[in-house]
């Protein structure tokens, strides 16, 4: 079984494992291909870990159990005592620094604060197995500094606080534990549901359309005014999270030009059953709709929203270079390959624009190219 160290978990932010708990395994229910295993301190459990061929996942727990260790105590007064089981404790809420390792990527982050400390996603790092984790953690154990432990104590002990954002807003997030980069936030889609303004509403959350700027720094002091005036790659949406938890951290706000703006595009037949022969063209505030006609194209609804930032450090250091966004363009994924904005999709985007009788620069910024 691999597990971590009690001197790799100090580098990793995790609670020490005590001379004094007891290592428990569950029994697995009978689908589950997972080990769980986890530490009882008495009859308290307190940290568990979920092992698989290639995952490992471990995070605190504060558990009280009775029975000899077989039963699970309720949380509230008006709770019923459940058998112990690996469902019954999934139910349970997760406390404090988790590690996860999923089998391609690492990430350390804070369970109650709903934020990451560090993700391997954006460098692209490949960690397929247990030996690849465990060349990572010295690595990472080798690289770490003084300052490394007393800002990773800092975010360890950071309460739940939900923070506001505005369109307009430029913002710092984390490429690495060295480099950072930065963005803008250019539409608030929610708040146009809220304000009752048109749109095709096929984007899950609370989302927002946001761009990176070509810039990956050590510098965390970048203003605004130098931000706005650098090359951004292509929008994309996200949802709000790591704005309202305050991942992203905002550093100032200026009022957005014409010429700043880049939005997604979002073509294709109506989902919903009611309007099922319409057709909608969506750009930012720019809305469209064909009734009792078909969809030219099919792959190019584009409405795939994720929790953070979709840029990896490899592409964004190419385009940096190369001063274009032909390295993000090329990649073979679906981001894109079913974006409309891809110079690749000329042809689609003139038939499109003939269809709903509308310019391309009315829908398509020059800015992506």
């Amino acid at each position: 079984m691999f597990e971590l160290t009690n001197e790799e978990r100090k580098y990793l932010g995790l609670t020490l494992v005590s001379s004094t708990w007891d290592l428990v395994k569950l029994i697995p229910s009978p689908h589950d291909k997972r080990d769980t295993f986890v530490y009882f301190d008495g009859n308290t459990i307190c940290k568990r870990i979920i092992i698989s061929e290639n995952t490992y996942f471990e995070h605190n727990l504060n558990e009280e159990t009775t029975n000899s260790r077989t039963e699970l105590l309720p949380k509230t007064g008006r709770g019923k005592i459940v058998k112990l089981t690996t469902s019954t404790l999934e139910k349970r809420t997760p406390k404090g620094m988790y590690f996860s390792f999923n089998g391609s990527n690492v990430t350390i982050g804070k369970w109650e604060t709903n934020r990451e400390f560090y993700s391997s996603y954006i460098e692209d790092i490949k960690l397929n197995t247990f030996e690849d984790l465990s060349g990572w953690i010295e690595q990472w154990i080798k690289e770490t500094t003084i300052s490394d432990l007393n800002e990773l104590a800092e975010f360890a002990s950071l309460p739940k606080k939900h923070y506001k954002y505005s369109v307009g807003d430029f913002f710092r997030f984390k490429l690495n534990r060295r480099l950072y980069s930065y963005g803008r936030i250019l539409l608030n889609y929610d708040k146009m549901r809220k304000e009752k303004i048109k749109f095709w509403d096929i984007l899950m959350g609370k989302p927002l359309v946001v761009k990176v700027y070509y810039i990956a720094t050590t510098d965390k002091n970048i203003s605004c005014e130098d931000l706005r005036n650098l090359k951004a790659m292509p929008s994309q949406f996200i949802m709000d999270n790591p704005f309202f938890y305050g991942e992203y951290e905002i550093i100032g706000s200026l009022p957005l030009a014409d010429n700043e703006l880049d939005f997604p595009v979002m073509y294709g037949k109506s989902i919903d059953i009611r309007d099922g022969n319409k057709v909608f063209l969506q750009s930012g505030k720019s809305y469209f709709e064909l009734n009792r006609t078909h969809a030219l194209y099919s792959e190019f609804r584009n409405n795939g929203i994720v929790f953070g930032i979709n840029v990896k450090l490899p592409i964004l250091d190419k385009c940096v270079k190369l001063h274009n966004n032909q390295p993000y363009w090329e990649q073979n994924n679906y981001t894109a390959n079913k974006d409309l904005r891809n110079p690749k999709f000329c042809a689609e985007r003139e038939m499109i624009c003939k269809q709903f009788g509308v310019s391309e620069a009315d829908i398509f910024s020059k800015m992506i190219l």
